[in-house]
């Protein structure tokens, strides 16, 4: 069975491969590009406010990017190459 955490990091890979394949696809400023990285934002931030709990004022230990290190490599690769 599946947890609530896997679901949302495979939804949140998910998002970003649809994300990657659209800027690649349509170019980093395209419409489309940019709502793939809100939506993908929102994913990032909801999958924060539920497995990274912290009082108030606090700073988050794990960052966006730890994050998104534990993503498949594959994915991290293909947004590099976008990038660069």
């Amino acid at each position: 069975m599946r947890t609530k955490q896997q679901m949302m990091m495979n939804e949140i890979q998910h998002k970003r491969k649809k994300m990657i394949d659209c800027a690649q696809k349509h170019g980093l400023t395209n419409e489309r590009t940019i709502r793939c990285s809100q939506e993908l934002d929102m994913l990032l931030n909801e999958y924060q406010r539920t497995f990274q709990s912290r009082p108030y004022g606090k700073k988050v230990k794990t960052s966006r990017k730890q994050i998104l290190k534990a993503l498949p490599n594959a994915v991290v690769n293909a947004q590099n190459k976008i990038c660069s």
